[in-house]
């Protein structure tokens, strides 16, 4: 399948134009005119997923994270060290990203973290820009904070998970935006839940949140997105004829954990 057709499907299924303004997703590097039948999907592009994607013979990369996301005005290859975007066109790999439209989209990240949990009804989360980037939903029953961290914890497989809360308090009704989403959380006009399930809290927002009696669960960025490959894989599997479809097994969380 030509590029140009392949990203046609691609911008359709992942509703390209519903990215945030200063997002960069759709097709990012590539040549319209060339043939793809073998894909590697990864949260984030780095040195490593490339040597993956040229072992495999990839022709596109579909990753979370955009491969240029500020402004840049150069791509020189040093010698002590590779720019990542001359080394994809001079191996000729095109680069794909599917970013806040994804978790945005119906069937998209956040939607797949609660097929995980096993959640059914669920509603659209809006943010400021009334822009539905999350989730809400309820449990049957209500669950100590500490219990459904726990939950979290090992559906997610996380080496840990961080609390903005009593750990004895009680909540049904919980929102969840993956990645970084504490904006939407202190922005709201309205409290629609009594736990919120993000990555990337910072000190200010977790106290601004515990002064505002807002229930916490910071399960990392990489954590709460680390199974973009999985989700998306879930989404295109079957919808490009004739193109494989691989997950990367590179590990792109930049944090280590000690025991």
């Amino acid at each position: 399948m030509l590029l140009r057709e392949l990203v046609e499907k691609l911008d359709a299924l992942t509703r390209v134009e519903s990215c945030y303004s200063w997002d960069n997703s759709g097709l990012i590097i590539g040549d319209l005119n060339k043939d793809i039948n073998r894909i590697l999907l990864c949260l984030e592009l780095t040195d490593e997923v490339l040597e993956e994607a040229r072992g495999l013979n990839v022709q596109l990369i579909i990753s979370h994270h955009p491969v240029i996301f500020s402004p840049t005005k150069r791509f020189v290859r040093e010698i002590e060290r590779g720019n990542l975007v001359y080394d994809l066109i001079a191996s000729s790999i095109a680069s794909y990203t599917a970013h806040t439209n994804f978790d945005m989209l119906e069937g998209g990240l956040n939607d797949y973290v609660l097929n995980l949990l096993g959640v059914g009804e669920r509603r659209e989360l809006y943010d400021g820009e009334d822009r539905p980037i999350g989730r809400v939903f309820s449990l049957p029953e209500p669950v100590k904070v500490s219990e459904f961290a726990k939950r979290i914890k090992e559906t997610l497989d996380l080496p840990e998970i961080r609390i903005v809360a009593k750990s004895d308090r009680y909540v049904k009704k919980i929102g969840i935006v993956t990645g970084s989403g504490m904006d939407v959380l202190l922005n709201a006009q309205e409290r629609l839940f009594e736990l919120f399930l993000t990555g990337d809290v910072k000190y200010h927002q977790a106290l601004d949140a515990m002064n505002k009696g807002y229930c916490v669960i910071d399960g990392g960025h990489y954590g709460t997105e680390k199974l973009f490959s999985e989700a998306m894989f879930t989404l295109v599997d079957g919808y490009l004829d004739g193109v494989e479809i691989i997950k990367s097994k590179v590990n792109v969380n930049p944090f280590q954990y000690l025991e």
